[in-house]
């Protein structure tokens, strides 16, 4: 199955259906968004958590600064 997503709306209404699995929806996000999930979460925190991603990052964000890695990344500087 091929399903084309080109915007922030498509990709959130294709991992809301309920005949996606979760992984299979992960698998999305992380490809579509270029981020990395470390933790396995259940579909709602997945769909919680790109919302959030596309709200802070995603939208207005400028192409020409750095993103996020992560999913639930919040700060781009990360101190270690």
């Amino acid at each position: 199955m091929e399903v084309e997503i080109e915007t922030y709306c498509d990709l959130l209404d294709f991992i809301k259906r309920d005949d996606l699995p979760t992984e299979a929806a992960a698998e999305v996000v992380r490809n579509f968004l270029k981020v990395i999930i470390l933790f396995k979460t259940d579909k709602k925190e997945l769909i919680e958590a790109t919302e959030s991603h596309i709200n802070k990052f995603g939208y207005n964000y400028p192409l020409e600064w750095e993103r996020p890695i992560f999913l639930n990344q919040f700060e781009i500087d990360v101190k270690m």
